[in-house]
């Protein structure tokens, strides 16, 4: 007898599931996040039975309601975000290195949860023609786990330490923000490339 499932076996259970699984609402105090399960389903990973079997109580499914808090847009007022950057003026062959900042400008913490392990991103904006140069996130894959910060009264965190290596000279703008819902924008950063 062979154990786990087979490639079409797996794929039926994925495409079953889909429909059921996951469901995230925006509440915009907190994303709910609802789990369900039929009771066909759960059965058939779980097999449990109950002796006598209930007569009035009918099993449906597993059905799982998780708030996850996520911060208010009037905390969101008391954050600023910032970006350091190590030099203004750079040529082609030097990297600029820069840093993003949350500081906390309210008298009590706050607490931010993300979808996910990304807390910033960053990009960078070519203005001779309004391009997008470089975009810190594209690419990069990050652990699907809920991430929780707190920031206390007066505090400042550094969330994203990078660097960028500009391809050609010109005018540049550092755009970058912490990925709340709303985002909250640091104040642009221009650079120069000689």
């Amino acid at each position: 007898m062979g154990y786990g499932l087979d490639e079409n076996e797996a794929e039926e259970l994925i495409n079953y599931w889909s429909g059921y699984w996951f469901s995230p609402y925006d509440l915009q105090s907190c994303n709910r996040a609802i789990f369900i399960v039929p009771q066909d389903v759960y059965d058939s990973l779980l097999p449990i039975s109950v002796i006598p079997e209930p007569s009035d109580i009918k099993r449906v499914g597993v059905f799982t309601i998780t708030d996850i808090p996520i911060a208010g847009k009037e905390m969101l007022g008391n954050i600023s975000v910032n970006v350091s950057i190590d030099k203004q003026n750079l040529s082609l062959k030097e990297a600029l290195n820069l840093s993003v900042m949350l500081t906390n400008l309210g008298n009590v913490s706050i607490n931010l949860s993300f979808p996910n392990a990304q807390i910033a991103d960053f990009m960078v904006v070519d203005l001779s023609n309004g391009g997008v140069v470089c975009r810190w996130s594209d690419g990069k894959f990050f652990a699907e786990v809920i991430t929780n910060i707190t920031v206390k009264p007066n505090e400042t965190i550094t969330v994203l330490e990078s660097n960028w290596q500009p391809q050609r000279k010109g005018e540049y703008l550092i755009l970058a923000w912490i990925v709340t819902n709303p985002p909250v924008y640091a104040i642009p950063v221009e650079i120069y490339v000689n």
